[in-house]
């Protein structure tokens, strides 16, 4: 968050004496660059762009591949990349900084930012979008091909972020009442997020990544109904929201109890719809 004005006309970010990011006050962008041996390179944002505003909170990432001066960064504000202009092209081999990192303002001093910083963090690796995406916004959940989708009667849980499912909305729970799984053999209770509740007949759709090729699947599912009476089943669908195929209605006993599900597609399915009923 900027409050205001900050010092020399560039306050910074970060500063480590060959790398730094600061905001231009005289053209309202943020600027990023990088020291070479014979030209820095300098990039910088749009104009008045998103997280130029003052008093408003942003999440600022920057993914930079120094090992070719050819190479552009990548910036992201608030999780979602925006345009780079090239201010200067790098020119030599890029330069070693330091590894202390001088946070709001530059070893010097004379760079304050004025505003807030709440977290800072450096990566031994460029991150992916998705990756960027969840670190500004943890609602943001991907799922990877083993889809897992803990539900009951009385709500409905996704877990195993970091991967391909888009689901927005989500928060941290520590556990659940039945997951559901495709293609996959072995499951584990760990990594929950918990969604809004899901109760008949309001289904729950996601997308799916890769998608399920025509043919037969399975889906296991674990868990044990929350009221007197309970069932689930699951749907493959198209882009479309087509149904592909579908399993038949499973009951759910008041113990936990594990269930496999058989699902025959009669096309490529991409999302994924959990139905509960009493």
């Amino acid at each position: 968050m900027r409050a205001g004005a900050g010092g020399g006309g560039a306050p910074r970010i970060f500063d480590n004496l060959a790398e730094q990011i600061n905001f231009n006050e005289a053209s309202s962008l943020l600027s990023y660059s990088r020291d070479f041996s014979t030209t820095d390179g300098a990039w910088s944002t749009p104009a008045a762009g998103l997280g130029t505003a003052l008093d408003t909170k942003f999440v600022l990432a920057i993914a930079y591949d120094a090992s070719s001066r050819f190479n552009n960064p990548a910036i992201y504000l608030n999780g979602s990349p925006v345009a780079v202009t090239t201010n200067t092209t790098p020119v030599g081999v890029v330069l070693a900084g330091s590894t202390a990192y001088s946070l709001g303002n530059r070893a010097a001093g004379d760079r304050a930012w004025n505003g807030l910083i709440s977290d800072f963090y450096v990566f031994d690796s460029i991150l992916t979008d998705r990756e960027i995406a969840e670190l500004a916004d943890p609602s943001r959940v991907w799922a990877d091909r083993t889809i897992w989708v803990p539900v009951s009667i009385a709500s409905v849980t996704l877990c195993r972020p970091t991967s391909d499912i888009l689901t927005t909305g989500w928060t941290a729970s520590t556990g659940s009442d039945l997951y559901a799984m495709v293609d996959e053999a072995v499951a584990n209770d760990s990594d929950y997020v918990i969604s809004p509740l899901l109760s008949s007949p309001t289904p729950l759709t996601f997308g799916i990544t890769p998608s399920a090729p025509a043919g037969t699947h399975t889906v296991r599912v674990r868990g044990q109904r929350t009221d007197t009476t309970g069932q689930v089943r699951v749907h493959l669908l198209d882009a479309s929201n087509a149904v592909m195929g579908s399993s038949a209605w499973q009951a759910l006993t008041a113990t936990d109890t594990t269930y496999t599900l058989s699902i025959t597609t009669s096309g490529a399915a991409t999302r994924m719809q959990i139905e509960v009923a009493p």
